[in-house]
């Protein structure tokens, strides 16, 4: 049949296939406010008297999430070569995913922190770069959800990549038909 996804009895591949992709997809979009974005903020902000991005601790967390920004991006590039390979997207895809959605709810949340009062003001005509952290702290918490949360992320990757040993589940082996839904 034209209409069909997979081949009958293969619809878990297909549905793993699918969400795989949408890991891939999840990994690779570059939320803003991004690394740059909070660097441009730091560098116009003050801090007691002081320009923020002389402040140790702002140093400190913007590096720390420049190198995880660097390690998505060369995650992204290790999955560009493979699919140009002609390989299916793996589990190893959740971690960009994983670490992308936080990293961006990370830096938003942070970048109105630093603003104060003024991190209220939400209106792009008003204050653009005030409300593209606004915009983001706000639906950064549904891009961790979308494609898989967070704690089902970390399974996949501790049972997928790292080959870490899966919880028991007495309905692994059994057909869903058989497995019983009320107590």
């Amino acid at each position: 049949d034209a209409n069909r996804l997979g081949e009958v009895g293969q619809g878990w591949r297909v549905a793993l296939t699918t969400l795989m992709n949408e890991r891939v997809t999840g990994g690779f979009i570059t939320r803003r406010p991004d690394i740059g974005d909070l660097i441009d903020l730091v560098r116009l902000l003050s801090i007691n008297g002081r320009p923020a991005i002389r402040d140790a601790g702002v140093r400190e967390r913007l590096a720390g999430w420049f190198v995880r920004a660097q390690g998505v991006k060369w995650t992204q590039c290790r999955t560009l070569t493979a699919l140009s390979k002609g390989l299916e997207p793996g589990p190893e895809n959740s971690i960009g995913k994983l670490v992308q959605a936080s990293l961006s709810q990370d830096i938003a949340s942070y970048g109105l922190d630093l603003m104060d009062a003024a991190g209220v003001v939400a209106d792009p005509e008003l204050a653009p770069l005030t409300a593209l952290f606004q915009e983001a702290f706000l639906s950064s918490p549904g891009s961790r959800i979308a494609g898989g949360s967070d704690e089902v992320l970390r399974t996949i990757i501790a049972e997928r990549v790292l080959q870490m040993p899966g919880e028991p589940r007495e309905d692994k082996q059994r057909p869903f038909s058989e497995i019983r839904t009320t107590r």
